[in-house]
């Protein structure tokens, strides 16, 4: 069940394509349960293989998007997303609700609604169950995990997590691809 929504404003979406255009960044646009690109480049072909997901190509996404998308995901080489970071939240800046803009991935930048974040969500997600935030454990490895570990009791920092993540976690465990997780768990669970 969807509990909340903060899809991504029209504008907002809008004034990010226009950026990513100007920055030589393929766009992803989440537009609830389907994903559309451009066209199907190498770029749309390597996220939508990693993701397991089918991408519909529409020609212009500008010309194309008509409501408010759930999320722009941007792909390209790391100085472009840098910069096309930078210009959009100067783009924004202004606004009353700017757009969250993150790095989640070294080649990935995402637009989203404003507070649009697994912070919230998780807030969202433990009014729902009864739950206090001081009661859930997160784990996380990129920027965008970083209001989500805040918002938790616990926040733990997977090994080879951005340095940002690891810095700001409050405990630090093992390399995703080992099972650093499962351990941790159990011994946060006294399951040993």
């Amino acid at each position: 069940a969807v509990l909340a929504a903060r899809d991504l404003p029209l504008e907002h979406a809008r004034r990010a394509l226009e950026l990513a255009a100007a920055h030589d960044l393929h766009v992803n646009c989440y537009l609830h349960d389907r994903l559309y690109v451009a066209r199907l480049g190498r770029r749309a072909q390597a996220s939508v293989a990693k993701d397991g997901l089918d991408a519909e190509p529409v020609g212009d996404l500008l010309a194309f998007l008509e409501r408010d998308p759930v999320k722009l995901l941007l792909i390209g080489l790391a100085p472009a997303c840098d910069a096309f970071k930078a210009a959009l939240e100067a783009a924004c800046a202004g606004l009353p609700a700017p757009p969250l803009v993150v790095r989640s991935e070294p080649e990935y930048v995402e637009v989203l609604g404003h507070g649009a974040h697994k912070g919230s969500g998780l807030l969202r997600a433990c009014a729902a169950a009864g739950l206090e935030p001081a009661q859930v454990v997160a784990f996380g490895d990129g920027l965008n995990d970083l209001e989500l570990l805040e918002a938790a009791g616990l926040g733990v920092a997977m090994g080879n997590a951005h340095p940002e993540v690891r810095a700001r976690a409050e405990r630090v465990i093992g390399h995703h691809d080992t099972d650093a997780l499962a351990v941790a768990l159990a011994e946060i669970f006294d399951l040993l």
